[in-house]
Parts: structure tokens; C-alpha cells; sequence
């Protein structure tokens, strides 16, 4: 079966030796190419996310920042607990209510 491959002439012997020549060295070089495009797509996707866990990171404290103001204000406020500062009880609404609760 091998001979019915072998190289008889001239021209198949230096088509093959050109294809080996060839496709050696570019096979290494497009492999050495993919590892490294791999790597910085890598490299990018990494720098980016980090990018957006900061700002996602930034927004979350701002807004927190703010909740734990409105707290603030709402600790401050006389009427909190239903009561002003001389401990009278704020006046309610009557609108709406009826005598009796059936």
C-alpha cells in the first residue's frame, strides 16, 4: 500500500517536501497566535468586568449611603413614634372612620 504512495517523480517529492515546509511552520505560528489572542481576550473580559463591579459596586454604596440618611432623618423626626417632643400624641384623622367596628 506504501508504494502506491511513493514519491516517483521529481515534482511529488518537492510538493511534499514544500507542503512540509509549509505547513510545519505555519501550524506553529497559528498556534502560538491562538494562545495569545486567547490570553488577551482573557486579559480584556477580566479588566472589564472588574470595571463594572466597580461601578455596580459605586451605585450600591451611593444608594445605601442614601437609605442610611433617610434612617437618619427618620430618627431625628419628633413624629416618629406618634409623639412630639412634650410627649402629646399628634392629632389623628377622623375622615373615613365610622362609630362602631362591625
Amino acid at each position: 500500500m506504501l508504494a502506491r504512495f511513493a514519491f516517483r517523480s521529481l515534482r511529488s517529492k518537492m510538493l511534499a517536501a514544500f507542503l512540509v515546509m509549509g505547513l510545519v511552520p505555519m501550524t506553529v505560528v497559528g498556534w502560538m497566535e491562538y494562545a495569545r489572542s486567547r490570553d488577551m481576550l482573557i486579559h480584556d473580559a477580566k479588566e472589564r468586568l472588574s470595571l463594572n463591579a466597580g461601578s455596580v459596586i459605586d451605585k450600591i454604596d451611593r444608594n445605601l449611603f442614601e437609605r442610611y440618611g433617610d434612617v437618619q432623618a427618620f430618627a431625628g423626626n419628633p413624629w416618629r413614634a406618634g409623639r412630639r417632643d412634650n410627649g402629646s400624641m399628634p392629632p389623628t384623622s377622623t375622615r373615613g372612620r365610622t362609630g362602631s367596628m362591625t
